[in-house]
């Protein structure tokens, strides 16, 4: 989406046309999050271009939009340009070596030093079980 919105509209008042301006920004996003996936994509991104003019338009990440439009009109900005374009993407994973299994063992380090001081007598579950006999 590459739109310009006009902020200063003779007979309208401008917060009423900036509360519409965001509300189309947002209703754009949520109607292209709603559409499906390419496969091998997981979730739709964002690159979004915002400023007064094209010219003059910056990168903004789609969290802060209303934050920069706010900005903006503070400024005395009369006009709101915006470019909205998603992107499927696919999510990145940490490991790719060694994919996630749900039969994996999920043992860490710690339990594992932890089983070693126990069988060694040595720490609080040692005291505990050495008690007892």
């Amino acid at each position: 989406m590459k739109k310009t919105f006009d902020l200063r509209v003779p007979g309208k008042q401008p917060d009423r046309l900036l509360d519409a301006a965001k509300n189309d920004i947002r209703k754009y996003i949520k109607r292209c999050r709603s559409r499906d996936l390419p496969a091998g994509k997981h979730f739709w991104t964002f690159d979004c271009l915002l400023g007064a003019d094209e010219a003059t338009a910056q990168a903004v990440h789609p969290q802060q939009l209303t934050e920069v439009i706010n900005t903006l009109v503070a400024g005395g900005a009369t006009a709101l340009f915006a470019s909205i374009e998603p992107q499927a993407t696919a999510r990145v994973y940490k490991n790719v070596a060694e994919p996630w299994s749900p039969d994996a063992p999920t043992s860490s380090a710690s339990d594992v030093e932890i089983d070693a001081d126990r069988d060694a007598g040595v720490g609080p579950e040692a005291a505990d079980d050495s008690a007892q006999h």
